[in-house]
């Protein structure tokens, strides 16, 4: 269900499903369709098939590995993060503001609970958890309708599927993939896949020629086993775009300074991406006014 696709539009083609698990025929035309369909045996009068649906460019973002996803949107296949890798977290924000004390402690005692219940190897959701849900409050207090949500489904011309975390307000602006299996290399593909899609999005829905230099978009994403980080920087459209990223920041969960850093830094993009994305929609609506005189 969850791969199901509008397929409206799209290049596509059918895949035949074979019980004794050798690869199936390729259907690609009306004429290849119905000659297959007419060597199809009748079971009581009717006809049984299973196929699978394939759509030109499009997967899952779980089946984008690095090398096909960045030849796709950039034209040059980097199969290695480390090729990506010429960013600091210096160069990403950091919250402007004060962050409560309140937030603070309740940040450091929930890692601190889940470090004394598992005792064992991190689980990944519960310790990506505390940071987001502590980043989207510290926003909140001065951006209310901000939300962080858990597996929201989102979809694009390369990709579809659920996010492990995005933050938004109406819009996207921060989308986070879980390193299953402390892969960085696929969670980033994944992560940049996902990009794409929420970058898509910003484009349609502003229904305006978004290579324009006053719309490129930026968008940022990070790859995460809750002990280890890695930010990416997308810049530019959905066709042409700069993606850069930071090499991995490593740290253990009771090293309460290196955790606050990341906490910082999350709430520092979401604040970044909210005012950006404030200012654009309000340029759009003044030129829009300016258009109708």
């Amino acid at each position: 269900e969850d791969k199901f696709e509008e397929l409206r539009g799209a290049d596509y083609w059918f895949i035949e499903n074979r019980s004794d698990g050798m690869k199936g025929e390729e259907l690609k035309d009306e004429f290849q369709f119905n000659g297959w369909l007419d060597d199809v045996p009748k079971t009581n009068r009717s006809k049984i098939i299973s196929l699978s649906i394939k759509v030109e460019g499009m997967r899952s973002y779980s089946d984008w590995n690095l090398g096909d996803i960045t030849h796709a949107l950039t034209g040059v296949k980097i199969e290695d993060v480390t090729e990506l890798a010429v960013l600091k977290m210096d160069d990403f924000p950091t919250f402007s503001g004060a962050i409560s004390d309140d937030i603070l402690d309740g940040f450091f005692a929930e890692i601190n609970a889940k470090l004394a219940a598992f005792r064992t190897a991190p689980i990944v959701r519960e310790f990506v958890s505390p940071f987001m849900t502590r980043a989207v409050l510290i926003m909140q207090e001065r951006e209310p309708l901000l939300l962080l949500n858990a597996k929201r489904k989102l979809k694009g011309t390369r990709g579809y599927g659920p996010v492990d975390y995005s933050v938004s307000k109406n819009e996207i602006v921060i989308l986070v993939t879980e390193a299953k299996n402390e892969d960085f290399r696929q969670g980033a593909a994944e992560n940049i896949a996902q990009i794409h899609s929420a970058v898509e999005h910003l484009e349609k829905k502003r229904k305006i020629d978004a290579t324009a230099d006053r719309l490129r978009a930026v968008m940022y994403g990070i790859v995460t086993t809750g002990t280890e980080w890695m930010f990416i920087r997308w810049a530019g459209d959905s066709k042409n775009p700069t993606i850069e990223l930071t090499p991995k920041f490593t740290f253990a969960l009771n090293e309460s300074a290196k955790s606050r850093v990341i906490l910082e830094h999350i709430a520092g993009i979401i604040e970044v991406q909210v005012a950006s994305l404030d200012d654009t929609n309000k340029r759009i609506r003044i030129g829009g006014n300016d258009d109708s005189t």
